[in-house]
């Protein structure tokens, strides 16, 4: 990256690594300018994002560190939507400051591979909603939701349920199939349906009041959606302490 822009210059450069010629496979290049906008980066919602959106699916903000690597470069590790397999994934990003720019590329880890410890139950949900994308590609759609709609999938207060066109498509509790997810309203009046239902394929957390069946109580839900041909997965973590 660095030869090509010190070779061409920076708009020549810009413009490879804005296409998708520049990906090969889960490798890409990106570049920040000098007030921490992103100016390329292969897919175009991410160009001219604001710094203070970089913040991963884990609620971990990685802008600043991004920012503050040198001419010497450093790491950067936050977990980011791999798009060669759909998944959130751990990304260990290889940073380097030239004239006040920021030029980065990094792997993805596949951090779901391992057993997860539920006490960071943030990570534990991420990584539950990616193993059940990975389910619904590899069995199909019949067999994945079956797996869904079983007792069996439960792992304590943990399970995924998936929305198709505005409804419940998937869930262990059979009642809750079927039902239209828009009007979705928690105990305090938080209307959280239509925010469900606007998640991209980036992911997004969704905070809402709901009954923990494990305990028999209304407690402050947060939910991780992604979106994923054309389904919403969907699982959550529950503050005991609401």
């Amino acid at each position: 990256m660095l030869r090509r822009y010190e070779e061409d210059g920076l708009d020549s450069t810009v413009a490879y690594y804005n296409s998708q010629e520049s990906v090969d496979g889960p490798w890409y290049g990106f570049i920040i300018d000098q007030n921490g906008y992103t100016i390329s980066h292969p897919r175009e919602e991410i160009r001219g994002r604001d710094p203070n959106l970089r913040v991963d699916a884990t609620g971990y903000f990685y802008g600043d560190d991004v920012l503050g690597v040198g001419e010497d470069g450093g790491w950067v590790n936050y977990v980011f939507l791999n798009v060669a397999t759909g998944n959130q994934e751990m990304k260990h990003t290889w940073a380097v400051k030239r004239d006040g720019l920021i030029f980065g590329s990094g792997w993805y880890e596949r951090y779901i591979s391992e057993p997860l410890d539920k006490s960071d139950p943030a990570a534990f949900t991420v990584a539950l909603v990616d193993q059940a994308i990975d389910r619904y590609e590899r069995e199909g759609r019949e067999a994945s939701f079956a797996w869904f709609d079983s007792a069996e999938s439960e792992d304590g207060p943990w399970y995924i349920s998936v929305l198709e066109d505005g409804r419940i498509a998937a869930h262990p509790t059979e009642s809750l199939r079927g039902d239209e997810v828009a009007p979705l309203t928690d105990v305090n009046g938080y209307n959280f349906g239509p925010d469900l239902l606007a998640a991209t394929d980036e992911g997004a957390w969704v905070t809402y009041v709901f009954r923990n069946r494990e305990s028999g109580r209304d407690e402050r839900k947060h939910s991780w959606v992604v979106r994923h041909d054309g389904l919403l997965f969907v699982s959550g973590w529950y503050e005991r302490d609401y």
